[in-house]
């Protein structure tokens, strides 16, 4: 192929066959063309944006999607062993509850046998009276009263035992058992729609709609179960208890539940950037696998993403100090400090955003960050990656669109200490050269390399020595008689 350029007319000839640029060139290479051209005037002409969007922000970016796309499928792989184990636990709830409300009807059965008793007492009392008195409206009215009380006592125990049922699986949130507390890290479970009765008067925090939904899910399935029971009762040798006891077993509250996108999605966030909250764990092989190789590399990556986010952000700075005649912004003890002040004041902006979303999810007191100072302790934390957990956001309540906004001010916050720590170093190594103390790389270098070729020439003089220490001269057959003596010349 031969390819003739010319200043106003390029040719392209393939054997016989001769193509114009109008012939060759495709509308798709033509906007590429275009788009590559204007990218570059950009480039030239906004150096400092072009920078900043492509070496910051759109990395920065990459991390959220990642965090994404790993949180989905990790939430995906432990979202089964979660929920198993939250039946689990509600299980043996409601199985608690069961008992204690049976022993409670128990009660309520001596409660109306006495009451009936009292009031037999009491009708005798005036059957007696009434053959003195001859009044023939007692008895009438004794046996209004006693059907009375019978209805009214069925009734207040039935309501009585209703009402401490549905008390006790509302309550289920802060009971505790053998088996633990439920969480609802993987998943997110939906409430009725529309709300029941049950439910309607009933103030559920944010943090608690995933739990109150198993729960009332689970309390439909149990009052199923009860009445098959019941209604089987005479039906098979081991009654009620029979039917109870394998049907529990099978129930399940979260049949509607979904994976937590929000939840998983800032969980991997927190294993990429290493804060590790410690208020969620994968409990799977297969999750715990996804974190150790992916995770590891996430790591990687963040790692390498808020490194070059550092020195481009500071060049781009350094840049807008220097043509703005903030030169004392550049370099040294006054660059470091204004960094270190900037870094703290986002802390500040990543509190009142804590603190801001704490209260539009209307959480309990004792698990937000009620206060400036426990949220600007959240926000060192976090933004130092050190993560103790005392302050987190909850995975329960953490929506998908969260993801679009907290991680992204997580992640400034990573790259201003960045910048601190690098103007901080180069302000003391300044200081430390200053004094006298520095170490020269030049000389270091130099120095060993001298020292790597005395060495190489040691290693080769040591190998001539042992060359010719061990070099003898060939041995030499003298004959003596008949006898053949063999004398050995040494090179001496």
């Amino acid at each position: 192929m031969r390819v003739i350029y010319t200043s106003e007319k390029r040719e392209t000839t393939v054997g016989d066959l001769s193509l114009s640029p109008n012939q060759n060139d495709s509308p798709i290479v033509n906007a590429r063309n275009s788009f590559l051209a204007n990218f570059t005037a950009c480039q030239n002409r906004y150096p400092r944006t072009y920078n900043v969007i492509m070496f910051v922000l759109i990395p920065l970016i990459l991390l959220i999607v990642v965090s994404f796309i790993c949180g989905y499928f990790l939430a995906k792989i432990e979202m089964d062993s979660e929920m198993q184990r939250n039946d689990e636990i509600l299980r043996e709830r409601f199985k608690q509850i069961f008992q204690e409300t049976k022993e409670d009807g128990e009660l309520g059965e001596l409660f109306k046998d006495g009451t009936k008793r009292c009031v037999d007492e009491y009708a005798q009392a005036l059957s007696n009276e009434a053959l003195v008195t001859s009044s023939t409206n007692i008895f009438r009215d004794i046996t209004r009263l006693q059907d009375f009380l019978s209805n009214c006592t069925d009734k207040v125990l039935k309501e009585f035992e209703v009402q401490k049922f549905m008390h006790a699986v509302s309550d289920n949130n802060n009971r505790e058992t053998g088996a633990g507390k439920v969480t609802y890290n993987w998943i997110r479970c939906p409430l009725p729609n529309p709300l029941p009765d049950s439910l309607i008067n009933t103030h559920i925090d944010p943090i608690n709609e995933s739990k109150t939904a198993a729960n009332y899910y689970f309390d439909l399935e149990f009052q199923k179960l009860l009445a098959l029971a019941q209604a089987r009762a005479d039906e098979i040798p081991g009654g009620f208890d029979e039917v109870y006891t394998n049907g529990i077993d099978l129930l399940t509250g979260h049949q509607l539940c979904s994976v937590n996108l929000g939840g998983g999605s800032f969980f991997w966030f927190t294993i990429m950037t290493t804060i590790g909250y410690g208020n969620a764990t994968p409990v799977t092989n297969g999750g715990r696998a996804m974190v150790t190789i992916l995770g590891f590399l996430c790591i990687l990556l963040f790692t390498a993403v808020s490194t070059q986010a550092g020195y481009v952000s500071l060049a781009v700075a350094d840049d807008f100090f220097k043509h703005h005649g903030m030169n004392r912004l550049q370099s040294g003890g006054a660059s470091a400090v204004f960094w270190f002040v900037l870094y703290h004041l986002w802390n500040l902006v990543i509190a009142y955003i804590a603190i801001g979303w704490t209260n539009n999810r209307a959480l309990n007191r004792d698990n937000d960050f009620m206060f400036l100072d426990d949220a600007f302790w959240f926000a060192v934390i976090t933004s130092t990656t050190v993560g103790f957990g005392d302050y987190f956001f909850p995975h329960e309540i953490f929506m998908w669109y969260d993801m679009l906004y907290v991680p992204p001010i997580l992640l400034i916050g990573f790259v201003l200490l960045a910048n601190f720590i690098i103007k901080f170093g180069e302000w003391i190594w300044t200081a430390i050269e200053e004094i006298n103390f520095a170490v020269n790389i030049g000389n270091l270098r130099e120095s060993l390399e001298i020292k790597s070729r005395l060495e190489e020439q040691n290693r080769q003089s040591s190998g001539l020595i042992s060359k010719l220490t061990s070099w003898r001269v060939p041995n030499r057959n003298v004959e003596v008689g008949n006898e053949t003596e063999s004398i050995e010349n040494t090179d001496e």
